[in-house]
């Protein structure tokens, strides 16, 4: 079933050629990216009409403005982390991996988009889980794993006593999923000294199968609806 969507929404997005920028997450998937990075909009390229709703179909483009201030947020810290070691400069990924560490207070990543929502971002958690899993951080893995386990109801964002507040987004939930699997293991560096991959996925016990719902619940509205939506 989840293959059947998952070439439904492939068939909708070669409709539009001219874009094939989805967000700077793409790197995990070694798509590129602009480097150094740029900030990023949306705009709309099409609309459907379903009935007596008409549904706006956004894309979102890389701009020419350079993101000055990216390092004040610890999602491109870890994107970063990631471009460097999909490229084998493994000093520079922990050098960025270290940059967004330093944002962690504890409970959550208290950067420049925390300062203005006042909640914690889930995702960036996972960010954080993936990109330590492959520099080998074995404490800041438990760290990670445990602050996702520990949100109740599962959500896109949680408070100081990880409350979920919202819904889960599925940027959220894959990202998640991704981050406690072995995909990360995929860009460890070439060492002795880092850990290899476990033998069996490192799937949570908490709150996946809640995660797997909800994503599979997004990918079907989307079938029906014919839409892409940018979730930050």
């Amino acid at each position: 079933m989840l293959g059947s969507i998952a070439d439904k929404i492939d068939q909708f997005i070669a409709k539009y050629p001219s874009y094939n920028f989805y967000d700077y997450y793409q790197i995990i998937r070694l798509r590129d990216i602009p480097y150094p990075f740029r900030l990023v909009k949306n705009i709309q390229i099409d609309s459907k009409t379903i009935g007596a709703r008409t549904i706006a179909i956004y894309a979102t483009i890389v701009t020419d403005q350079l993101f000055s201030d990216y390092k004040e947020y610890a999602n491109m810290d870890f994107i970063e982390s990631i471009y460097w070691a999909s490229k084998g400069a493994y000093e520079s990924s922990r050098n960025s991996y270290l940059v967004g560490r330093g944002l962690f207070d504890g409970k959550g990543f208290a950067d420049k988009a925390f300062a203005v929502m006042g909640k914690y971002e889930t995702y960036k958690i996972a960010l954080a889980l993936y990109v330590s899993k492959f520099l080998n951080y074995a404490s800041d893995v438990e760290v990670f794993k445990t602050i996702l386990n520990s949100i109740s109801p599962f959500a896109t964002l949680y408070t100081e006593i990880f409350n979920g507040v919202g819904d889960l987004n599925a940027e959220t939930a894959a990202l998640t999923i991704l981050a406690l699997s072995d995909d990360p293991y995929r860009f460890s560096p070439p060492s002795p000294a880092i850990s290899s991959p476990p033998s069996a996925p490192e799937i949570a016990t908490i709150g996946v199968a809640a995660i797997i719902e909800m994503l599979l619940i997004y990918l079907v509205i989307k079938r029906y609806l014919s839409t892409i939506e940018k979730y930050r």
